[in-house]
C-alpha cells in the first residue's frame, strides 16, 4: 500500500501538536468528500436493482460504467465487485463462458491485491457460477477452497453458506452420507449464529436428502422444522414448498388425512403467491386424496376451486 508522504507527515505533525497543547477535546477533522466514490457506489447499487427487476441490458451498461470508474479511481475492491456483477449479467444472458471467465478474473484480482474478504466473496460467486453452468467438479473444488478461507479468516456466516453449497454438490454426485454431514454442520453453525434464513434452507435440504433415501419419517421431521422457521420469517415461498413436501411424506406414510390437509394448505399458499402451476398441482393432489377418503364435503369445495383456476397450459 502506498501512502503520500506529505499527507502522512502533515497528519503526524498535527497529532503531535494537539498532544503537546494538551487539548482534551480537539475538533474532529472531517474526511474530505469523495463524490466519485459516491457515484461508484450508486452505479453498483442501481445496477443490482436493475438486474433484480430483469432489466439486464440496463444492468450491464451500469455495471460497465462502474468498472471503468473503479479502474480510474484505482479502487481494486470495487473493480473486483464490478467484474462479479458483469459475470452475473453474462450468466443471465446465457453467455456461460463469458460469465465464468469474468468471475475467474474477479478471483484472480482479489488474490493479487491480497484482500481476503474480496477473495472469499468472489470465490463464493465463482462457485455459484460454475454450479449454474453445469460444472459440479470445478464448483466443488472452488467451494472447498472458499470454505478453507472462511474458516481461516473467521467468516462464519460465509462458512455456513459454503457448507450448505458443498452438501448440494456432493448430494448431486450421489455422496449422500457426506452431503448429510455438510448439511448438519451448516445447520449447527447457523443455529449458533441465529441465521434463521439459512437454517430453514439447511433443514429443507436435509428433508430433500431424506426423500431421496425414501426415509419419509425423516423427511417429515425436517420439513416440519423448516416450516416452523419459514413461518417465523414470513417466507411465503418457503412455507408453500415445505407444505408440499409434507403432503408427499404424509402420503408415502399412508397418512391420507394429513396429506390432504397439507395439500390444501400448499394449494392456498401457492395461490396466494400467484404460482398457478404449483397451485393446480397441489389442488389436483387434494382432489385425488379427498376422493380416496370419500370426503364429499371437501370434494365439492376442491372441485369448485379447480374450476376457478386458470386452464392448464396447452401442450
Amino acid at each position: 500500500m502506498r501512502t503520500h508522504g506529505v499527507t502522512a507527515l502533515w497528519w503526524a505533525s498535527l497529532s503531535a501538536l494537539l498532544l503537546l497543547d494538551g487539548c482534551s477535546n480537539p475538533t474532529p477533522i472531517e474526511s474530505p468528500p469523495r463524490p466519485l466514490h459516491a457515484r461508484l457506489d450508486s452505479l453498483q447499487r442501481h445496477g443490482r436493482l436493475a438486474l433484480e427487476r430483469g432489466e439486464v441490458e440496463r444492468a450491464e451498461k451500469t455495471f460497465e460504467q462502474a468498472r471503468v470508474l473503479a479502474a480510474a479511481l484505482g479502487d481494486d475492491v470495487a473493480l473486483v465487485r464490478s467484474l462479479e456483477d458483469l459475470g452475473d449479467v453474462a450468466l443471465r444472458q446465457g453467455l456461460s463462458e463469458r460469465g465464468v471467465a469474468l468471475h475467474r478474473q474477479a478471483v484472480a484480482l482479489a488474490t493479487q491485491i491480497d484482500d481476503s474478504a474480496a477473495r472469499l466473496r468472489s470465490l463464493v460467486r465463482l462457485q455459484s457460477a460454475l454450479q449454474r453452468t453445469g460444472r459440479p467438479a470445478e464448483a466443488t473444488e472452488v467451494a472447498r477452497e472458499g470454505l478453507d478461507l472462511a474458516k481461516r479468516t473467521g467468516q462464519r456466516a460465509v462458512e455456513g453458506v459454503l457448507l450448505n453449497n458443498l452438501g448440494l454438490l456432493v448430494q448431486k454426485a450421489g455422496q449422500h452420507q457426506e452431503a448429510e454431514r455438510f448439511f448438519l454442520e451448516a445447520l449447527a453453525l447457523n443455529r449458533e449464529l441465529k441465521v434463521q434464513a439459512e437454517e430453514a434452507v439447511n433443514l429443507a435440504n436435509l428433508g430433500g436428502l431424506a426423500e431421496q433415501r425414501r426415509d419419509w419419517e425423516g423427511a417429515s421431521r425436517y420439513f416440519e422444522q423448516a416450516l416452523a422457521v419459514d413461518r417465523d420469517l414470513e417466507h411465503r415461498g418457503g412455507v408453500a414448498g415445505d407444505l408440499s413436501h409434507l403432503a408427499t411424506a404424509a402420503e408415502e406414510l399412508g397418512q391420507s388425512r394429513s396429506a390432504l390437509g397439507y395439500a390444501e394448505r400448499a394449494f392456498l399458499a401457492y395461490k396466494g403467491l400467484q404460482q398457478a402451476a404449483a397451485a393446480r398441482r397441489e389442488l389436483e393432489r387434494a382432489v385425488r386424496l379427498a376422493e380416496a377418503l370419500g370426503d364429499r364435503a371437501r370434494l365439492e369445495w376442491l372441485r369448485g376451486e379447480l374450476k376457478r383456476l386458470e386452464p392448464p397450459p396447452s401442450r
